[in-house]
């Protein structure tokens, strides 16, 4: 048997660190990058809010349609599937909802600098 611990403390550590040109353009653009169409937030993703809206309403009335086939019923179905969608959303929803905290973030931003413009 060879030993494989000699030839893994062999390679070279430049091997595991990732080029800084193989990196995404988009890990290295933030919400104020200016890369953005004329009738496009600098987030890049019209629609975020409501999209991610929609999943979350979504989301509440399969939960409670669910609860329902079970037998639950009244104020705890709808306590439970407000409780359990909320719950859900948090890990299943991530993606949407910080799309959504960008695209508010560069309105936000937008708005700010262009009161800035107009006071000058």
């Amino acid at each position: 048997m060879t030993d494989t611990t000699s030839q893994s403390s062999a390679e070279e550590p430049s091997a595991t660190t990732p080029e800084p040109s193989s990196l995404a353009p988009e890990a290295s653009a933030g919400p104020l990058s200016t890369d953005a169409s004329p009738g496009q937030s600098a987030a890049g993703t019209p629609g975020a809010g409501i999209r991610y809206a929609t999943l979350r309403l979504l989301m509440l009335v399969t939960v409670a349609g669910m609860l329902y086939l079970v037998g639950m019923r009244g104020w705890g179905l709808a306590f439970t599937a407000v409780l359990v969608s909320g719950i859900a959303s948090l890990f299943l929803l991530t993606r949407p909802r910080e799309a959504a905290a960008r695209n508010l973030e560069a309105s936000v931003h937008d708005r700010s600098a262009r009161r800035q413009q107009n006071k000058a």
